[in-house]
């Protein structure tokens, strides 16, 4: 059986438009920072690594490992998540502690912490 886009037997599997919190509405000043975050290899203390070089699009923008690197590339205590569609999730983080993406960035992890960036509070 061959489909066609938009083809009716389909519309079960088209996502809604990306929720967004009324505080953060996306704009293309914020898609265009946040790609350049994305690809920027300055977001961690050696300023080797962009997020980018770390996560592969084949693999929904994860790592395929079954555990995660960190900028040092020393294995973490699990996996990556992937990234493909993850303002659909209702909760961030393997526990769950995280509601949302802007909760999710801000804190410990992932921008301050010696496994994963490594960057000052003054850094931020």
């Amino acid at each position: 059986m061959v489909f066609k886009t938009r083809h009716f037997s389909l519309q079960n599997w088209i996502l809604p438009s990306i929720p967004m919190p009324k505080n953060n509405v996306s704009t293309e000043a914020s898609i265009i920072l946040s790609k350049t975050l994305f690809f920027d290899p300055r977001l961690n203390d050696e300023g080797k690594y962009a997020l980018r070089y770390l996560l592969c699009p084949l693999f929904s923008w994860s790592d395929d490992l079954p555990k995660a690197k960190s900028h040092k590339i020393v294995a973490l205590r699990q996996a990556s998540p992937v990234i493909t569609n993850t303002a659909f999730n209702s909760q961030k983080m393997w526990d769950g502690r995280k509601k949302s993406l802007e909760d999710q960035v801000i804190g410990p992890r992932p921008m301050i912490s010696n496994d994963e960036n490594a960057m000052t509070e003054q850094q931020i």
